[in-house]
């Protein structure tokens, strides 16, 4: 491979597809691969080491103890653990599903069972945080119908003396005072009847 190339690939920070350019030239070659669709394999290879990376940072950043990941668990300790089912689970594909049985939960409430959710995210957050728009406004629309709406401003209760502990550790800064601390944005917490 020519050293221009791999120079480029380094300038442009493409080190996933370095690392496999090779290999994709001859599958290429050995299978007739069209442009576009060589294109695509090697694409898919920088994307895949960028994901692996970016797991690996945050696995860092999580500063676990000591990792136990799914591959070296010893399934046979325990045969009543379905191990299809943990794998499933760990996909976390109930995630990119938690609109679709949000969305049931309220259908079966809806007007005939009182529920409370709160959300530190605005309203109009909520087809971004759900990933559809026609679903969260399904969801709103079902949801606000007969609902009291609280928005509550300032501090956190949760978080109420983490403030005085930062400030007290950098020794510096004042800690803030009661009611001062900035928010992302309101609180809302509407309850359907």
């Amino acid at each position: 491979m020519k050293e221009s190339l791999l120079s480029a690939l380094r300038k442009l920070r493409l080190s996933g597809l370095s690392e496999t350019l090779e290999v994709r030239l001859g599958e290429a070659a050995s299978h007739n691969l069209s442009h576009a669709e060589f294109l695509e394999l090697i694409l898919q290879d920088e994307l895949t080491v960028r994901q692996e990376r970016l797991v690996d940072r945050r696995v860092k950043a999580a500063g676990f103890r000591e990792l136990k990941p799914l591959d070296q668990f010893d399934w046979a300790f325990n045969p009543s653990i379905k191990k299809k089912q943990v794998y499933d689970l760990a996909t976390c594909r109930f995630i990119r599903e938690s609109r679709e049985y949000l969305f049931e939960i309220i259908m079966r409430r809806y007007e005939t069972r009182s529920t409370i959710m709160t959300s530190n995210r605005p309203l109009e957050d909520w087809g971004k945080l759900i990933g559809d728009i026609p679903s969260a406004t399904a969801i709103l629309d079902r949801f606000l119908h007969h609902a009291e709406i609280i928005t509550i401003t300032g501090r956190s209760y949760r978080l109420r003396n983490q403030g005085r502990q930062d400030g007290q550790a950098h020794g510096d800064q004042e800690p803030p005072k009661e009611g001062t601390r900035p928010r992302r944005g309101p609180a809302q917490a509407p309850a359907g009847e």
